[in-house]
């Protein structure tokens, strides 16, 4: 849902409550499963991570494709109530798809297992370490039985056939002015007549309406040995094991947190290195001491002038000439072999003849968004089309951007309204806002974090093949590694 343009599924406020309706379950280590397509219990194999302890690990137990997990301990539920288990809602995995169930806890004195399906062979399913395999929501157990479903016209109910009438034109209405007119503000690009418990005039109809879920942490008191995965508001990601005690791991964590935003507050004893310089005319010896090798963006103007990109580069020509499509949607893709004659080498800065020397092209309308995320590697973004905004944070912000999704923060987007309350690092976080106008080149630093909103119809190109050392890709810790 983080990575969806705009953060669009948030809209969804089903979805948020979903996602927030229950209490997940975290497997403890790393592991790659795979199935061979058999039915016997040996068609599942197990590849624990280094460090790894066996007997807690997933297993093959039941045959036909089915991966186990053992859930560690008893739950009680309070009488009359059972719970339904399953995968964490919204949450997918390639291959393999989780099994459902609802179990008695209210008097089962004996553990469950959490099942998940493969649904393809020979193909490789990771779980990282932290990963949630299952999840868990309270039901009522007679609940479900004590419903007496059935049919009726919706003329029975004379004022939810008004209400429904009256939704139903406006939304009619909504879409035929999104598709003559969309407006370029992402807020107004949809309604809120759900989400704000209100029907189609305003009418607050849900007095019991909820926007959120907050659900109460488990009470550790009577089993404080239990480990406890590091929260949203603990600096750095999960340990990949839990070796050794959990407050050295946090003091190790912290204490490499502090160095980072130590380093980082020294660099306000020179003014010139806490602010993204504009240079022109930028040499490559300069360029390497002075931003490259030091981890400081810049951004280089008057690099693009010869480009007939800038002026050729509209939607029409792209899709006439190599078929990149004009139809506004948002794209992310290797720069296409005929658009490399409208371009010219940067090779004061990049290898010619490395990988990827087109670029990587992103391609989208005004408002096209790219949710907060960090750099594996050094980049330069060049400006082809268009203006783009960029929020851009220091590398050392990381332990401030709540960061347990791989290359992403758990927080989308900066601009909009964040709940500090749930976050509260993030009113130390520097950022710096930089427009990049056509024509002109960010250099990006491994490792720095940056969002992206495009101010009009846009075109970047990416390019990594830079020509001195750049592999920051190589050993990443983090999660699997987006290029």
């Amino acid at each position: 849902m983080d990575q969806t343009p705009d953060s669009f599924a948030y809209r969804c406020l089903p979805l948020n409550i979903a996602n927030a309706h229950g209490w997940e379950v975290l497997t403890p280590f790393g592991f790659e499963a795979v199935w061979d397509g058999g039915v016997g219990t040996e068609a599942v194999t197990v590849t624990p991570d280094p460090g790894a302890q066996p007997e807690r690990m997933a297993v093959s137990m039941f045959g036909q494709g089915v991966l186990t997990f053992h859930v560690e301990g008893l739950i009680r539920t309070p009488p009359g109530w059972s719970l339904m288990v399953g995968g964490s809602p919204n949450r997918f995995k390639d291959a393999i798809a989780p099994l459902g169930g609802v179990i008695e806890t209210d008097w089962s004195p004996f553990t469950f297992t959490m099942n998940w399906r493969f649904t393809r062979p020979h193909t490789p399913v990771r779980f990282e370490a932290m990963e949630p395999f299952c999840f868990m929501m309270p039901v009522q157990t007679a609940a479900t039985e004590a419903f007496e479903p059935r049919f009726e016209p919706m003329s029975a109910d004379p004022d939810l056939e008004r209400r429904f009438s009256g939704w139903n034109r406006s939304r009619d209405d909504f879409q035929r002015r999104m598709r003559e007119a969309p407006p370029a503000a992402s807020a107004d690009k949809w309604q809120k007549h759900y989400y704000r418990g209100v029907d189609s005039d305003g009418e607050a109809i849900a007095p019991e309406h909820r926007t959120k879920v907050r659900l109460k942490p488990f009470d550790r008191t009577a089993a404080p040995h239990v480990f406890e995965p590091p929260t949203a508001d603990a600096a750095g990601p999960p340990p990949a094991a839990t070796t050794g005690s959990l407050e050295q791991l946090r003091r190790d964590l912290a204490k490499r947190q502090w160095l980072l935003e130590t380093l980082e507050r020294q660099r306000d004893l020179a003014p010139a290195t806490i602010k993204v310089e504009r240079r022109s005319g930028l040499g490559a010896d300069e360029f390497l001491e002075r931003y490259y090798a030091v981890n400081r963006p810049v951004i280089l103007t008057g690099e693009m002038a010869d480009w007939p990109a800038l002026t050729l580069w509209t939607p029409d020509y792209l899709k006439a000439k190599a078929g990149v499509p004009a139809d506004g949607s948002p794209a992310t893709i290797e720069a296409p072999a005929p658009l490399a004659e409208d371009q010219r080498p940067l090779d004061r800065f990049l290898d010619p003849d490395g990988e990827r020397s087109n670029g990587v092209m992103s391609i989208g309308p005004a408002g096209t968004f790219a949710p907060l995320q960090h750099e594996l590697a050094n980049s330069l973004i060049a400006q082809a089309a268009g203006r783009t905004r960029f929020l851009l944070l220091p590398a050392a912000e990381v332990g401030r951007l709540y960061n347990s999704n791989g290359v992403f923060s758990d927080i989308p987007d900066l601009e909009q309204a964040v709940d500090v309350g749930r976050y509260p690092r993030l009113a130390e976080v520097r950022a710096y806002q930089v427009e990049l106008q056509p024509g002109e080149i960010l250099f990006l630093p491994l490792g720095w974090w940056r969002q992206a909103r495009a101010l009009d119809f846009s075109v970047t190109l990416a390019y990594a093949n830079f020509r001195w050392a750049n592999n920051g890709f190589e050993g990443y810790p983090g999660g699997p590694a987006n290029p």
